[in-house]
């Protein structure tokens, strides 16, 4: 968590904001220039890494809320097992 925010307020919402600048219909449709279509796939360069970068930090959020979850079960005691069978 004290990972994720500040990297979604610093870097991921600009970098959107420069994809939607840079790839919206009045610059990248209006426009027939190559610069503005490198542009464009550069921002979209740019923010498939931060997505992939929030994808893993998610994923290893879940897996430590896994590990949790395993490691707080209470394994029931040998006695009640033989009963149970």
């Amino acid at each position: 968590m004290v990972v994720i925010l500040p990297l979604v307020v610093k870097t991921l919402i600009p970098a959107q904001e420069a994809l939607v600048k840079a790839c919206s219909a009045a610059e990248y449709g209006a426009s027939k220039s190559r610069a503005v279509e490198v542009q464009c796939v550069e921002s979209a360069t740019a923010l498939w890494w931060l997505h992939g970068k929030m994808l893993a930090l998610n994923l290893l959020m879940f897996g430590c809320d896994v590990a949790k979850f395993a490691g707080n079960l209470k394994e029931e005691p040998p006695a009640e097992k033989a009963k149970a069978a």
